[in-house]
């Protein structure tokens, strides 16, 4: 009898600026598909429930964030950044 292997994948916490009714914080959705919230002010932790998701407000993902960053840092501006990948894809293409 042949074993199947484990295909089930553990997914990465994802964490984004958020916010809970007017305070701003940052919002981790964990492992276990948990959403916890952390105050900026405060900086305590609090797991939400579904009855609070409708009063989170999601902002945008940090990891997204951090990278557009680091492009905006290597280029200095979106046309540096166009012309870039337009060049790029030119010298891939011949």
């Amino acid at each position: 009898m042949a074993t199947v292997p484990n295909t089930t994948t553990q997914r990465n916490p994802k964490a984004a600026y958020a916010y809970l009714d007017d305070v701003h914080g940052i919002a981790l959705l964990a492992h276990d598909t948990t959403v916890h919230f952390q105050a900026s002010g405060t900086g305590l932790w609090q797991t939400l429930t579904n009855a609070d998701m409708p009063r989170l407000q999601m902002l945008g993902r940090l990891d997204l964030i951090a990278a557009q960053k680091l492009d905006d840092e290597r280029f200095g501006s979106l046309y540096a950044l166009i012309e870039y990948r337009n060049t790029e894809h030119a010298r891939v293409a011949a």
